[in-house]
Protein backbone atom coordinates (compact mmCIF):
# COMPACT_ATOMS: atom_id res chain seq x y z
CA UNK A 1 0.00 0.00 0.00
CA UNK A 2 2.99 2.45 1.21
CA UNK A 3 4.43 1.46 -2.78
CA UNK A 4 0.92 2.32 -4.38
CA UNK A 5 0.67 5.57 -2.51
CA UNK A 6 4.27 6.66 -3.13
CA UNK A 7 3.50 6.30 -6.89
CA UNK A 8 0.60 8.55 -7.07
CA UNK A 9 2.41 11.26 -4.75
CA UNK A 10 5.26 10.94 -7.22
CA UNK A 11 2.74 11.11 -10.16
CA UNK A 12 0.89 14.21 -8.93
CA UNK A 13 4.18 16.21 -8.50
CA UNK A 14 4.37 15.50 -12.36
CA UNK A 15 3.98 18.81 -14.35
CA UNK A 16 2.94 18.87 -17.75
CA UNK A 17 6.14 19.26 -19.90
CA UNK A 18 7.81 16.28 -18.13
CA UNK A 19 4.31 13.93 -18.42
CA UNK A 20 4.71 14.82 -22.55
CA UNK A 21 7.93 13.73 -22.50
CA UNK A 22 7.22 10.49 -20.09
CA UNK A 23 4.24 9.40 -22.37
CA UNK A 24 6.88 9.91 -25.25
CA UNK A 25 3.97 11.27 -27.47
CA UNK A 26 0.89 14.10 -27.22
CA UNK A 27 -2.06 12.60 -27.04
CA UNK A 28 -4.49 14.83 -28.05
CA UNK A 29 -5.83 16.26 -24.52
CA UNK A 30 -2.28 17.04 -23.45
CA UNK A 31 -1.91 19.72 -26.64
CA UNK A 32 -1.62 23.32 -25.59
CA UNK A 33 -5.09 25.50 -26.31
CA UNK A 34 -3.03 28.50 -25.92
CA UNK A 35 0.79 29.95 -24.77
CA UNK A 36 -0.73 31.28 -21.27
CA UNK A 37 -3.37 27.55 -21.06
CA UNK A 38 -3.06 24.04 -20.94
CA UNK A 39 -5.68 21.72 -21.21
CA UNK A 40 -5.57 19.14 -18.29
CA UNK A 41 -4.53 15.89 -18.36
CA UNK A 42 -7.21 13.63 -17.47
CA UNK A 43 -6.31 10.27 -14.83
CA UNK A 44 -8.56 7.33 -13.91
CA UNK A 45 -7.76 5.68 -11.04
CA UNK A 46 -9.53 2.23 -11.16
CA UNK A 47 -9.15 0.70 -7.71
CA UNK A 48 -11.15 -1.56 -5.16
CA UNK A 49 -10.12 -0.21 -2.30
CA UNK A 50 -12.06 3.38 -0.89
CA UNK A 51 -8.89 4.36 1.24
CA UNK A 52 -6.55 4.32 -1.93
CA UNK A 53 -9.03 5.84 -4.30
CA UNK A 54 -8.83 8.99 -1.85
CA UNK A 55 -5.32 9.07 -1.05
CA UNK A 56 -4.46 9.16 -4.54
CA UNK A 57 -7.45 11.52 -5.29
CA UNK A 58 -6.01 13.85 -2.41
CA UNK A 59 -2.69 13.82 -4.10
CA UNK A 60 -3.52 13.95 -7.69
CA UNK A 61 -6.12 16.87 -6.70
CA UNK A 62 -2.87 18.88 -5.58
CA UNK A 63 -1.88 19.62 -8.99
CA UNK A 64 -3.84 22.19 -11.30
CA UNK A 65 -3.06 20.70 -14.13
CA UNK A 66 -4.68 17.03 -13.49
CA UNK A 67 -8.28 16.22 -13.40
CA UNK A 68 -9.02 13.04 -11.93
CA UNK A 69 -11.84 10.40 -11.34
CA UNK A 70 -12.22 7.03 -9.75
CA UNK A 71 -13.94 3.72 -9.87
CA UNK A 72 -13.94 0.65 -7.64
CA UNK A 73 -14.08 -1.99 -10.63
CA UNK A 74 -12.80 -3.27 -13.84
CA UNK A 75 -15.88 -3.03 -15.03
CA UNK A 76 -16.73 1.02 -13.82
CA UNK A 77 -13.87 1.62 -15.74
CA UNK A 78 -14.41 0.16 -18.92
CA UNK A 79 -17.41 2.19 -18.97
CA UNK A 80 -15.90 5.20 -17.97
CA UNK A 81 -13.05 4.94 -20.43
CA UNK A 82 -15.98 5.11 -23.24
CA UNK A 83 -17.61 7.79 -21.71
CA UNK A 84 -15.25 10.52 -20.27
CA UNK A 85 -11.80 8.91 -22.54
CA UNK A 86 -8.99 10.12 -19.98
CA UNK A 87 -5.30 10.21 -21.25
CA UNK A 88 -3.64 8.16 -18.17
CA UNK A 89 -5.36 5.17 -16.41
CA UNK A 90 -4.02 4.21 -13.03
CA UNK A 91 -5.00 0.37 -12.92
CA UNK A 92 -5.27 -1.68 -9.70
CA UNK A 93 -3.43 -5.05 -10.37
CA UNK A 94 -5.27 -6.97 -7.76
CA UNK A 95 -8.99 -6.25 -7.46
CA UNK A 96 -12.22 -8.48 -7.04
CA UNK A 97 -14.35 -10.00 -10.32
CA UNK A 98 -12.27 -8.19 -12.92
CA UNK A 99 -8.53 -7.69 -12.34
CA UNK A 100 -5.89 -5.13 -13.61
CA UNK A 101 -4.68 -7.45 -16.25
CA UNK A 102 -7.97 -8.56 -17.52
CA UNK A 103 -9.24 -4.69 -17.23
CA UNK A 104 -6.11 -4.37 -19.50
CA UNK A 105 -7.03 -6.63 -21.67
CA UNK A 106 -10.50 -5.82 -22.24
CA UNK A 107 -9.61 -1.80 -22.65
CA UNK A 108 -7.38 -2.64 -25.27
CA UNK A 109 -9.90 -5.09 -27.52
CA UNK A 110 -13.26 -3.87 -26.47
CA UNK A 111 -12.67 -0.81 -26.20
CA UNK A 112 -9.24 -0.30 -28.66
CA UNK A 113 -7.66 2.50 -26.22
CA UNK A 114 -4.01 3.20 -26.92
CA UNK A 115 -3.94 5.78 -23.77
CA UNK A 116 -1.20 4.75 -21.32
CA UNK A 117 -1.90 2.54 -18.64
CA UNK A 118 -0.10 2.49 -15.13
CA UNK A 119 -0.40 -0.86 -12.46
CA UNK A 120 -0.44 0.30 -8.97
CA UNK A 121 -1.06 -2.63 -5.93
CA UNK A 122 -0.57 -2.69 -2.36
CA UNK A 123 0.71 -6.05 -2.69
CA UNK A 124 3.38 -7.10 -1.08
CA UNK A 125 5.79 -10.78 -1.36
CA UNK A 126 8.15 -11.61 1.42
CA UNK A 127 11.86 -12.55 0.51
CA UNK A 128 12.94 -15.71 1.68
CA UNK A 129 16.73 -16.36 2.49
Amino acid sequence: MLNEIHNAMMLAELRYDRTVISLGRTPPALHRVNRNQRTPIRILHVDDEPDIREVVELSLGQEADLVTRSCGSGEEGLDLVAQWKPDLVLLDLMMPQMGGETTLVRLRTGVKSTMPVIFMTAFLQSQRA
